[in-house]
């Protein structure tokens, strides 16, 4: 496996799923995220199966606009089909649509509204605990910057 995570969310919400890919990738956690890891001539539809059978699991950037996107529909069916561990990471408060709830139904859900910034720790930690990625450690310096403490010190 190439990837630890892909990342499924409405093209909507791309700011709120940059910020979900730095924090994961700041923490080592290995993410697929479109469109930046998809080639260039490649079949759009390609890559998003490539990317989703290279990863461990999909996480699913939960909202309103993710909940009506049949793209988001058809990678989470894709991920379920290929047996991918699925997180769902609610940010929104909305009611899921019977195709998602067919999928997702059985899965304990990350409730990350209604500020989801307040949640992305303790989605790096699911992430690494289900998973098994050890967590980077962090201290603070004197000036109070957290730091990452890894394999370069």
């Amino acid at each position: 496996m190439k990837y630890d995570v892909f990342i499924s969310y409405s093209t909507k919400d791309k700011a709120i799923a940059d910020v979900v890919c730095n924090t994961l990738e700041n923490n080592g956690i290995h993410c697929w995220i479109a469109p930046r890891n998809i080639q260039p001539g490649k079949p759009y539809a390609r890559e998003i199966i490539n990317g989703i059978a290279s990863s461990k699991a999909l996480l699913l950037i939960y909202t309103s606009n993710s909940n009506s996107a049949e793209h988001v529909i058809n990678e989470v069916d894709a991920a379920f089909n290929a047996k991918k561990t699925i997180i769902p990471f609610l940010v929104e408060d909305v009611t899921m649509n019977p195709e998602l709830v067919y999928y997702l139904a059985r899965k304990h859900w990350l409730v990350a509204y209604p500020d989801y910034k307040q949640k992305l720790e303790v989605l790096v930690d699911t992430i690494c605990n289900i998973l098994c990625i050890p967590k980077k450690v962090v201290v603070n310096d004197e000036d109070g910057v957290k730091e990452p403490v890894g394999e370069n010190e």
